[in-house]
């Protein structure tokens, strides 16, 4: 799986990556309308990305970019026709795979869907940055240096924020014992391979 990407707060200028959704309640209870978000790219799975800054106590969402399903008739059937047209054209280009695509969706139109980009203004009615009064609960976020292994990026430190209706109650940072822990682990592996490296060279000096 691709690494994903997390969203952000912005708290006394240092960037957070956030482990939490906050936006969740939002969503759920304060749209015009409802999102069915869908994946935006490998590295987004949720389909959508927020940004978030803590001015003064107060939480504030001040960025947003996601991908929903289409939900109008009208756009959603011009989306599809020119979705076909679009197939047809490379189908003509003896694209195998766009010809029988083709094929498929013109018997099983129910088969299309259509996706649009959110924006904060989509769902606030406003590109400013929205008090998030809504929110009540503990936010956990990563700072620091980071390591990545595989697909995920293990931070040094840990900062746990207790808000109510969108305004920090209390806070504890923590030092990430798994940052530790995969620190030392490559710092180990590193040393054996210089060690690995340092004996094969000794050896061929002597032959």
């Amino acid at each position: 799986m691709t690494l994903q990407s997390l969203d952000t707060l912005i708290y006394k200028g240092k960037v957070h990556k956030l482990l939490s959704n906050p936006i969740d309640t939002y969503l759920k209870n304060h749209c015009k309308e409802s999102y069915f978000f869908v994946m935006r790219d490998t590295a987004c799975s949720k389909g959508y990305n927020s940004e978030w800054e803590i001015i003064g106590k107060k939480l504030y969402l001040t960025s947003f970019y996601g991908r929903c399903l289409e939900t109008d008739p009208e756009k959603i059937n011009e989306k599809r026709i020119e979705y076909l047209e679009m197939l047809e054209s490379r189908s003509n280009e003896k694209d195998g795979y766009s010809k029988n695509l083709l094929a498929r969706l013109s018997k099983n139109p129910h088969e299309f869907f259509a996706s649009k980009m959110v924006s904060l203004e989509d769902l606030s009615g406003s590109n400013d940055k929205v008090f998030a009064s809504w929110y009540t609960g503990t936010l956990s976020t990563m700072y620091g240096k980071s390591i990545r292994i595989s697909n995920w990026l293990y931070y040094e430190k840990n900062l746990y924020m207790e808000f109510k209706d969108g305004i920090v109650q209390n806070m504890r940072r923590e030092k990430n014992n798994e940052y530790i822990n995969k620190k030392n682990l490559i710092i180990k592996v590193n040393l054996r391979d210089i060690k690995k490296f340092s004996r094969k060279n000794l050896n061929s000096g002597m032959e």
